[in-house]
């Protein structure tokens, strides 16, 4: 009985993580109700099941459980107080937000109960599918080029979107999710022996190849810190990596002469593709210290958001304005300028702290944890938070467990 309800789990698991990736699955009410459903039975199975849960991870859930409500509560009302919305309009608005909740306390379950091998089923479905709509996104018709991103500026084709989410390919949510797992696999490539690894540079590739075509710059960039930080620390030999740090260091000395060869690099590089105005705006930024084009928006939104967070650092901008008035375009940020400073701490534990407990409960290279949050806290601290972020609540743990032995004496720590 006990294997038959760990299947049925698994099944319901695998729908919905299947659902917040595939993009065919994205527009559609049925996979939404399905989606639901799913979390629905898993919970009543979770429930009606004795599972026994470590004696720390107890703690840990129920600190994530609470500040996750007082969070979701907080949010929830303020945008049916201050912007007089109905209550189903709010916790749509939220709807992010909601699925990282229920993820993070779904893979806090599995991991403190000590289910092993479904944390690692579930964490090669994921990689599966990211490989496969990264292929779908690479073979992409020219008319569907501009759905992922085109020089800063999102279609408002709203039936274009969908009919490339029908064919496989993904938005932003999607690359995000796939720029900091590119990394991610990179390190199990190099950890890997034999065929697998050979399977996991396939994968790695793939999946790369897809974040620098689709034309996202904030995730090429993390994806690209992400390379470098897993070239740096899977580096094992001294001499190798003194050359690097060596390589580095002269890149920063000789930046200005780095930058003018760069510049002219990448500049004819990204000539006739959708990157070539976002090079002219970044490199005039740092030139000239001002910014321009679409780089320019992304910035000023970043600094409303932090004007909100000088100007109400206790309650935030919605009590004292009556209105959010942040930028609306970093997670973070926005937390703590849009609510105040204790919700905002509440975000930062639920969205970075929690998920990094659950990954060194089973923890063997300890760099592996620290460069998959980086990643992470790049992500949501440059961008909204997006519905497929909740899966590194589920692949951190389980790719800690899946490269190394459980180690229970760091998750009380």
């Amino acid at each position: 009985m006990h294997y038959k309800t760990n299947n049925i789990q698994s099944i319901c698991i695998i729908f919905l993580l299947t659902w917040i990736i595939s993009p065919p699955l994205s527009y559609g009410m049925i996979y939404r109700i399905l989606a639901v459903l799913a979390t629905a039975i898993w919970m009543i199975l979770e429930f009606s099941s004795k599972i026994c849960i470590d004696a720390g991870g107890k703690i840990y859930l129920k600190k994530f459980t609470l500040y996750a409500l007082i969070y979701l509560v907080i949010m929830i009302s303020f945008s049916m107080v201050f912007e007089n919305l109905s209550v189903m309009t709010a916790i749509n608005r939220q709807i992010n937000v909601i699925f990282f909740v229920l993820i993070g306390f779904i893979a806090g379950r599995y991991v403190y109960s000590g289910r092993k091998k479904e944390l690692i089923l579930f964490y090669k479905w994921i990689v599966f599918l990211v490989v496969v709509f990264s292929v779908t996104a690479l073979i992409r018709s020219d008319r569907f080029t501009y759905v992922t991103r085109a020089s800063g500026a999102y279609t408002d084709d709203n039936e274009l979107i969908v009919q490339a989410a029908l064919k496989g390919i993904g938005g932003f949510g999607f690359f995000s999710v796939s720029s900091i797992l590119s990394p991610m696999i990179l390190w199990n490539a190099i950890r890997a022996k034999g065929r697998e690894k050979i399977i996991c540079f396939v994968e790695f590739f793939l999946v790369e190849v897809a974040v620098i075509s689709a034309g996202f710059t904030i995730a090429l960039i993390i994806s690209f810190v992400g390379i470098v930080y897993c070239g740096y620390f899977c580096i094992r030999n001294g001499f190798h990596r003194f050359v690097w740090i060596v390589i580095a260091i002269g890149i920063w000395v000789g930046h200005g002469v780095f930058f003018s060869w760069l510049y002219s690099f990448l500049s004819d590089l990204a000539s006739g593709t959708m990157y070539s105005n976002k090079v002219e705006d970044i490199f005039y930024f740092l030139n000239n210290k001002t910014a321009t084009g679409s780089f320019e928006g992304r910035l000023e939104r970043y600094l409303m958001s932090l004007r909100s967070v000088i100007n109400y650092p206790v309650v935030g901008s919605y009590i004292i304005k009556g209105r959010n008035v942040t930028g609306m375009h970093s997670s973070i940020i926005d937390a703590f300028g849009a609510y105040g400073a204790i919700p905002g701490f509440m975000w930062i534990y639920l969205s970075l702290v929690y998920p990094k407990k659950l990954g060194i409960y089973y923890l063997s290279e300890k760099r592996l944890i620290k460069m998959s949050m980086l990643l992470i806290a790049l992500t949501i601290l440059f961008n909204q938070m997006a519905l497929q972020i909740s899966l590194f609540c589920m692949i951190v743990p389980a790719l800690s467990l899946y490269l190394g032995e459980e180690n229970r004496s760091k998750a009380v720590k």
